[in-house]
C-alpha cells in the first residue's frame, strides 16, 4: 500500500536564495520491514498574472531494511559482539599473568627500578584499553538491540532479558574497586613503598580473575539471548508460512487463479522452507555451543515429511492436478 503526505516548509519572503532545515519523523508514518519512502522538494512562485510555475528537486529514496537484510545484520553483529568478547576474556587473562608475574619478580627487590615503573605503566595502559574495549562491546550490544526492534517486533520477554544484560556489562564498566586501584597504583609509581605497589598488583590479579568470570557469564547470557532470539524468529517463520500454504491450498480449488502463477507461489514457499531448515541447522549449532545446551530437537522426520508434501504439491501442479496439489498442500500447511 502507498500513501501521500504533503508537509509544507516554511521561507522567508523576499530573500533569496535561502537556505532550510527540516525535519522530518519516519516513525510517525509506520514504516515497517521492507518499506520504501520517496521524497523531493517542489516550489512554486508568486506569479499571480501567468499563475504560479512549479519546480521539482530530484526525487530521493529511503528504504526500510527487509526482515530477511534485518536478521543477516543482526546475526553477524551477533558474531562481531560474540569475537570481541572472547577476545576481552583473552586480554584479561594475559593481564592476572602479567600482574602475578610482575608481583612475584618484585618479592625479592627492596625497591621499584625504573624498569619495574615501566612494567607497571605498561600494564596501567593495558588495562585502561581493555575498559575502552568492554565499553565499545556494550555500546554496540546496545546499538544491535535498538537496530533490531526498530522496524521488528520483538517478543516482550526477550526485550527484557537484552535489558538485564545491559545492565550487566553497566555494572562490568562501574567496578569503582578496580577503578581505585588504578588510581592508586599511578599514585604509588612515584613512591618507593615497593610493598604497597605488590599489594596494588594482587588486588589487581584478583580483581580482573573476578572480571573474567563475569565476562563467562555475559558472554554465556548473550549466546543464550541469541539462541532464543532466533528460535522465535524461526517459530515465526514458520508460522507465516503455515498460513500462507492453508492459503495457497484454497486458492488452487478456485479455477479462476492462473496455474503459473499457483506454481510460482508454491515455488516460493519451497524455497522460503529451505530457508527455515537453515535456520534450524544454525539454532541447533548455537545450542551445542552454550555450556548448558537446552532441550532442543530437528525434527528431522517431520522436515523431511513436509519436504515431500512440498513436492508432491510442485509436482501436483505441474501436472495440472489441482485437488491433488491441494490436499498435498494443506497437508504441508498442517505439519
Amino acid at each position: 500500500k502507498s500513501q501521500n503526505i504533503i508537509d509544507t516548509l516554511s521561507i522567508t519572503i523576499g530573500t533569496n536564495p535561502q537556505q532550510f532545515f527540516h525535519y522530518f519523523d519516519l516513525s510517525s508514518i509506520g514504516l515497517e520491514a521492507g518499506d520504501k519512502v520517496e521524497y523531493f522538494f517542489e516550489v512554486w512562485d508568486n506569479d499571480r498574472i501567468n499563475g504560479s510555475k512549479s519546480s521539482k528537486s530530484q526525487l530521493m529514496t529511503y528504504k526500510v531494511p527487509s526482515l530477511e537484510e534485518i536478521d543477516k545484520q543482526t546475526s553477524e553483529s551477533n558474531e562481531a559482539i560474540k569475537n570481541e568478547m572472547e577476545e576481552a576474556i583473552k586480554e584479561v587473562q594475559k593481564l592476572q599473568k602479567e600482574s602475578e608475574d610482575l608481583n612475584k619478580k618484585m618479592v625479592d627487590k627492596k625497591e621499584l627500578s625504573w624498569e619495574d615503573k615501566n612494567q607497571i605503566k605498561s600494564l596501567l595502559e593495558k588495562q585502561k584499553d581493555l575498559q575502552e574495549r568492554l565499553e565499545s562491546i556494550k555500546n554496540e550490544n546496545e546499538q544491535k538491540s535498538l537496530n533490531e526492534r526498530e522496524y521488528k517486533e520483538v517478543n516482550e520477554e526477550l526485550v527484557e532479558k537484552q535489558k538485564q544484560l545491559e545492565e550487566l556489562f553497566e555494572k562490568l564498566m562501574q567496578d569503582e574497586e578496580l577503578n581505585q586501584l588504578f588510581k592508586e597504583l599511578q599514585e604509588l609509581l612515584d613512591q618507593v613503598d615497593k610493598d604497597k605497589v605488590n599489594e596494588m598488583l594482587e588486588k589487581m590479579k584478583l580483581s580482573n580473575e573476578e572480571m573474567e568470570k563475569m565476562l563467562d557469564r555475559n558472554l554465556e547470557i548473550f549466546k543464550q539471548l541469541e539462541f532464543e532470539s532466533k528460535l522465535e524468529e524461526t517459530i515465526n517463520k514458520l508460522t507465516d508460512l503455515s498460513e500462507k500454504q492453508e492459503q495457497l491450498s484454497e486458492e488452487t480449488l478456485d479455477k479462476e487463479n492462473e496455474t503459473e502463477e499457483l506454481k510460482q507461489e508454491q515455488k516460493n514457499i519451497n524455497q522460503e522452507f529451505d530457508k527455515v531448515k537453515k535456520d534450524i541447522e544454525d539454532l541447533d549449532k548455537m545450542n551445542k555451543e552454550l555450556e548448558e545446551p537446552n532441550s532442543f530437537d530437528k525434527m528431522e522426520d517431520q522436515q523431511q515429511n513436509i519436504d515431500n508434501d512440498l513436492q508432491e504439491s510442485e509436482n501436483s501442479l505441474n501436472k495440472n492436478q489441482r485437488n491433488k496439489a491441494s490436499n498435498s498442500q494443506k497437508n504441508a500447511s498442517q505439519k
